[in-house]
């Protein structure tokens, strides 16, 4: 169940993302997200705990220096799982820049004639691609 002193902020912060009206971004270990406020900043991240066989979202705030201020972790079963769920997506899309991506690709495939670049821009990275 989601702390009722944050049930607000998360469902602002949930509309706000809804509306892409929130600057999301990648952390380093891939699947945490976080926006930047003045003061503090907020970060999302799903999991899968082992020990439930069940996923988890995890939502920190952390001060300017990056330590966790406070936390709380909602589960699939818990009453707020699909809004945290959907929070979750909207960050993730949002940092991945994944509907730009989209966008991006559907308007190279309405041009006419060959599309895709003749090299890699990624190196190698893209070479051993499992399908």
């Amino acid at each position: 169940m989601l702390p009722e002193v944050y049930k607000t902020i998360i469902r602002k912060l949930h509309k706000k993302s809804a509306e892409e009206e929130v600057n999301w971004h990648t952390t380093s270990d891939g699947s945490t997200y976080i926006v930047y406020f003045k003061t503090f900043s907020l970060s999302i991240d799903r999991y899968h705990m082992e020990f439930r066989d069940a996923p988890g979202i995890a939502v920190r705030i952390l001060n300017m220096e990056g330590d966790e201020v406070d936390s709380f972790f909602e589960y699939d079963s818990d009453d707020d799982w699909q809004l945290l769920n959907e929070l979750y997506e909207f960050a993730r899309r949002k940092a991945l820049r994944i509907d730009e991506a989209i966008r991006s690709i559907d308007s190279e495939l309405d041009r006419i004639g060959f599309v895709g670049r003749g090299d890699n821009p990624a190196g190698e990275k893209f070479d051993d691609i499992p399908f």
